[in-house]
């Protein structure tokens, strides 16, 4: 049997703050942020993801999509997140202390919002089965019903204002990236 405890927000809080200095995401350091390169590789395999970085970049001038996430407890910023789509290097994600660029889409996501979903992510659901089934049946069925819930979450974030876009003609825009982001896309 395992017990997990998640931290306390105030421990959460601290963390972003630390990693927004030492410029890391929260948790380990050392960690790579973005996807792997078998899975950019994968990307670049796969006729649908391609399109669908195409329509996203297609509309930019330089052709990349460059997104400022953001995450406020009220008026205080505690991380920033420079989130790049392009073709040619598919994503680039790093946490910046300052985001120096022009931003084509701005996301703020409310503290209080993503300790939820952070804290639903990190719930481990296990499916009880016999020993003679395979793991890869828990991991499939964890994998669904979890890129559900994100989604679910995310969407009803746009919906409580607990996640702003600007400008807000692009909220479909956000929804992609804050998809790609939590790994449930494209």
């Amino acid at each position: 049997m395992k017990l997990g405890i998640f931290p306390p927000k105030e421990l959460v809080k601290e963390e972003f703050k630390n990693a927004a200095i030492e410029g890391h995401f929260p948790g380990e350091e050392g960690e790579q942020s973005g996807p792997s390169v078998e899975e950019l590789e994968e990307l670049r395999s796969s006729p649908e993801a391609m399109d669908r970085i195409r329509e996203l970049t297609e509309k930019y001038e330089d052709g990349s999509l460059d997104t400022k996430i953001t995450i406020n407890e009220g008026d205080e910023s505690l991380f920033i997140v420079d989130f790049s789509i392009s073709e040619e290097n598919l994503f680039q994600v790093k946490p910046v202390i300052n985001y120096e660029k022009e931003a084509d889409l701005t996301i703020e996501i409310d503290f209080d919002f993503i300790y939820g979903l952070i804290s639903t992510m990190e719930k481990d659901g296990r499916v009880e089965h016999p020993e003679w089934i395979e793991d890869s049946l828990q991991e499939n069925i964890g994998g669904a019903i979890d890129a559900g819930v994100v989604l679910t979450k995310i969407t009803a974030g746009f919906a409580s204002g607990d996640i702003s876009v600007s400008p807000i003609s692009e909220l479909g825009t956000a929804m992609d990236v804050l998809k790609m982001m939590f790994r449930q896309g494209p």
